[in-house]
C-alpha cells in the first residue's frame, strides 16, 4: 500500500462516517471497528497546537513511515524512519521536559 491508500484508509476510518461512502463490506466491517485504528494516529483530537493537521504512524519489521498531509498544500507526505526511532524521540523529549523546572 503506498502512503495515499494508507492515508485515505486511516482518514475515513477515524474521522469520517463509513455509510457516506459507497465501499464494500469488508472495508465497511474494518472501519466499523474505528478503535482498532485510533493507535496509528499521533496528533489526536486537531490537536489546536498542530494547526490541524493529521498525522499517522505506521510501521513493519524493519522500518516506520510517519504520513501526514500538508495542511496548506493538501498533499501526502511521508518519511521514512527506522524501526524505533519516534518512540526513541518521544521518549528524548519527556526526559527533557521532566527535566525543566
Amino acid at each position: 500500500m503506498n502512503s495515499q491508500n494508507i492515508w485515505d484508509f486511516l482518514y475515513l476510518a477515524l474521522y469520517n462516517d463509513p455509510d457516506s461512502y459507497d465501499n464494500n463490506a469488508n472495508w465497511k466491517t474494518m472501519i466499523d471497528n474505528k478503535i482498532d485504528y485510533q493507535k496509528f494516529s499521533i496528533f489526536t483530537n486537531f490537536s489546536e497546537c498542530f494547526d490541524g493537521e493529521i498525522a499517522f504512524l505506521v510501521e513493519n519489521d524493519y522500518e516506520e513511515k510517519l504520513i501526514w498531509q500538508d495542511f496548506e498544500s493538501k498533499m501526502i507526505q511521508e518519511i521514512s524512519l527506522a524501526k524505533g526511532t519516534y518512540q526513541s524521540v518521544v521518549e528524548s523529549l519527556i526526559a527533557h521536559f521532566k527535566t525543566v523546572q
